[in-house]
This record gives C-alpha cells, structure tokens and sequence, in this order.
C-alpha cells in the first residue's frame, strides 16, 4: 500500500508486475500529482517483491531487492539514480512471517536477516551511508521479530526458539508467558538445523531434522537411519 513521506509532500508506491518478473519503486508529489519511477528491476526468472519506506527527512527511500541474488538494503534519493547498496553477504533480509519491515531511525537503519543462518532471525542495524559493518543487536537464538520505538530508544521483541514458542520482551524484560506448564511436560522430538547440497547445481540447502527417540547421529557406533526430505 502507499505509504506517505513524514512531511506528507510525497508517497511512496512499489508495484510488481502479474507475472512476478518486473517491479517499479516510484515516488508520487501530491502537490503535482506527477510520479517518477526510481527504481526498476526485471528478471526473467522472478522478482522478490520489495520492501520500501522513508528516512526520517523525507529526502530519501531505503528499500530491499534481489538484484545481487541476496535481498538487500538500498537507499536512493527523490530524483532516482543509482541506488546505495548498504548491507552485502550471503544472506537476506527477508519479508516473512518471522520478520518485521525495516526502520530508518536517526542515523541507522534497523532490520531482521538471516546473517546468522537460514534458521534465525536477529536484529542489527547499519549506518544508512553505508558505512561500517552490521552492528547485531539481538542475541537470543532463534527467532526475534524486533520493533524500535521511534527515538531508536527502546525495543520489543518476540523471541521463540525451537523449546518455546513466541514471548514478548521490552528493552530486555520478559512482558508475557505463553506456554502452559503441561507444554514442558510433553515429550518433543529432538530437531536440529542442517545442511545438504543441492543434487543439480551442489548449492547448499538448509533443512529441519527430526530425531527419533534414542537415536544419536553424533554417535559412531549407532547404526545410520533413514531420512525423509
């Protein structure tokens, strides 16, 4: 949906095409009533949709995109250009379930990745010239679906793993407990997070494991079981 510039002059509009292969970023001034495109990506195969918002002067747009084959972060000004890279790796910033839009806060922009494998999500912030590296913010392994308060002063997050499900927590202070005491009681299956290459291009592939009651895949001595993919 649009979204408005904090000094109401400009919205800001991201639309895909219907076969998924294109997409324009473009930014409408209601005062002309005139848009610019300052953003576009095709790709033959698929485009990842784009996330997009405004920094705090109304001067420029961050917004994710693919075009790297990782989804990043980008800034660009009103007028268009060329975009800034701000974040680079081999991993994303995802638009998921398990994972919040980023902010442009002050000096810094916030968002949620994948930096610390497929299987998590933590918080980090960046300079939003680029400079220095990711400054990771979040440390509880697993899940953190992470909000700032608009001064970057205070923040919640819902933090799960693979024992607990979701909880909330303020600035570091546990506000909410989910689980009935019966949920311990229950007998889990052990998982673990791995990964296998891909049988056509040998890319690495990140999978769930279920272990069997009794049964340890570090053990030498054990003999090798199954799995189903």
């Amino acid at each position: 949906s649009p979204e408005w510039s904090d000094d109401s002059k400009h919205l800001l509009l991201v639309s895909e095409a219907t076969n998924y292969k294109s997409e324009d970023i473009r930014i409408a001034d209601v005062n002309t009533g005139r848009s610019k495109v300052v953003f576009h990506q095709t790709d033959d195969r698929w485009v990842d949709a784009s996330n997009a918002g405004w920094d705090p002067s109304s001067s420029r747009i961050w917004f994710t995109s693919d075009q790297s084959g990782f989804t990043h972060l980008y800034t660009i000004g009103l007028d268009g250009g060329t975009p800034k890279q701000i974040t680079h790796g081999s991993w994303e910033i995802h638009n998921d379930t398990f994972s919040r839009r980023p902010q442009w806060i002050g000096d810094f922009v916030y968002y949620s990745s994948t930096a610390a494998g497929t299987s998590e999500r933590q918080l980090y912030r960046v300079k939003a010239d680029g400079s220095g590296a990711p400054e990771q913010l979040s440390h509880h392994e697993g899940l953190n679906i992470a909000v700032l308060s608009k001064d970057g002063k205070s923040q919640a997050i819902l933090e799960a793993d693979l024992k607990n499900p979701f909880d909330l927590y303020v600035d570091g202070n546990r506000v909410t407990t989910s689980p009935l005491p019966e949920f311990y009681q229950m007998g889990w299956a052990e998982s673990r997070f791995v990964t296998y290459p891909s049988s056509k291009d040998h890319k690495p592939v990140s999978a769930r494991l279920l272990i069997p009651p009794g049964y340890n895949p570090d053990d030498p001595n054990q003999k090798p079981r199954p799995a189903i993919v």
